[in-house]
């Protein structure tokens, strides 16, 4: 058991480093210089050179990459350029919200699943057996943000209040604020 274990966790690893190269090799090939776009649109080819140099977009994607799994094994998830803020700072941020909806849920589906699941076996080949298969395999199937929205709006109390994620909402909107 642990040697399996232990080739998942290598795989896993495998496939994390192959999806950083790809990432990398991807923000590489498109069009666009990042450190141009960082800028306004007047900014001197100088000021474009010298963001590329910090940023270290001037190396080689080899070596950036090596450098990049570095900082990652120390920890340094690295810079948001979108965000102007380190990553580990925005994961942080968001973590807790993150653990408080992953914990709602699996209860919701501990809540919905077992029950559907203990009379599916126990009424196997009735039409109870038949929908509630029919529905866990639409809730498999159908993208996650289809789902969201309707289960936001039903959750919503007439406050504005949305009790699943602990965001008020304005009335009429969806935009968490």
């Amino acid at each position: 058991m642990i040697g399996y274990l232990f080739k998942r966790f290598l795989a896993s690893v495998g496939v994390l480093l192959g999806m950083i190269l790809l990432v990398m090799l991807i923000m590489d090939i498109i069009p666009g210089d990042p450190a141009a776009l960082m800028l306004a649109e007047s900014a001197t080819p100088e000021m474009v050179a010298n963001l590329r140099h910090q940023l270290g977009l001037d190396q080689p994607l080899y070596l950036r990459y090596v450098q990049y799994l570095g900082k990652l094994v120390r920890g340094d998830l690295g810079y948001s350029i979108r965000e102007m803020s380190h990553v580990s700072r925005l994961i942080a941020a968001t973590w807790p919200n993150t653990l408080i909806l992953t914990a709602v849920a699996m209860c919701l589906s501990l809540l919905v699943g077992l029950p559907l699941g203990i009379v599916s076996a126990a009424k196997s080949g009735s039409w109870l057996d038949h929908s509630s298969r029919l529905v866990s395999l639409l809730g498999l199937c159908m993208p996650v943000f289809w789902i969201a929205r309707p289960a936001i709006q039903v959750s919503k109390t007439s406050r504005g209040y949305c009790a699943v994620c602990s965001v008020r909402i304005e009335p009429g909107a969806m935009a968490f604020t």
